[in-house]
């Protein structure tokens, strides 16, 4: 039988989850969200962010059901926390799924600027590279545009600091990771990494360029999302143990 008396304090729980986030103790964040009355998002944050930090996917996946059961709307602090969860997880195909979802309702900022700019500003680093692995996997199955491809990573003026972390996180992906040649010189000036039209046809030439093999590549891309949503029905289990834990612990 729950212990009778006053809840707990919203303002203090919310302060207490978020401490929780920063440190990455995402089982205590789960049993302060479930303490507070009608939460808004910003614990529901915080507690994806320590979810985020201890690649707990799932539980990550399970705060994004209850988040929607609230009517609450997701941020773009929502989005990320939950991207974050994933990709440490090692989840990146569900990863860009979401990530192309996001975009697509408005949770998060759609990156392309016209037709060939994609714009990184605002994004975290991990986020920012989802963004261009979406692009380049769209490019596998689309002709290559004319012009090539120009991301924009920004200098790191915003950045703690004021070192760019975005611009040599891309670099790295670009170069070293998948291979894909970077314009040179005055052709990629500060805060911007061009990729010529060559180095899309290079891309395609390495990961497929018959028809056949660029429409199933189209089909897998479009398919994240789903699976994403899969991922979130399989885990009902998670949500109904989460919404429960603030009754578990005032039993105590």
């Amino acid at each position: 039988m729950a212990a009778a008396g006053p809840r707990p304090n919203a303002v203090a729980c919310t302060a207490a989850v978020g401490a929780c986030g920063t440190a990455s103790r995402w089982e205590h964040a789960l049993a302060l969200l479930g303490l507070i009355d009608r939460p808004d998002a910003l614990p529901f944050n915080a507690a994806l962010t320590a979810c985020g930090r201890a690649a707990r996917w799932e539980q990550a996946l399970a705060l994004l059901g209850l988040v929607a059961r609230a009517a609450l709307e997701p941020t773009a602090v929502t989005s990320s926390a939950a991207l974050l969860a994933l990709l440490a997880g090692g989840r990146l195909q569900e990863a860009m799924g979401m990530y192309r979802q996001d975009v697509e309702t408005g949770s998060l900022p759609d990156p392309w600027k016209g037709d060939r700019v994609l714009d990184l500003h605002g994004l975290p680093t991990e986020v920012a590279l989802v963004a261009v692995m979406a692009a380049l996997a769209d490019a596998l199955c689309v002709a290559p545009r004319t012009g090539g491809l120009d991301v924009v990573t920004g200098r790191g003026l915003h950045s703690p600091g004021g070192e760019a972390v975005v611009a040599p996180a891309v670099r790295t992906l670009l170069l070293e990771e998948l291979q894909v040649q970077i314009a040179s010189g005055s052709e990629s000036p500060l805060g911007r990494a061009r990729l010529p039209v060559e180095s899309l046809r290079g891309l395609s030439r390495r990961y497929g360029t018959d028809k056949g093999e660029a429409m199933r590549g189209k089909e897998k891309m479009q398919d994240t999302a789903a699976l994403a949503d899969v991922e979130k029905r399989r885990l009902d289990s998670y949500t109904e143990q989460i919404a429960g834990v603030g009754g578990t612990q005032s039993g105590r």
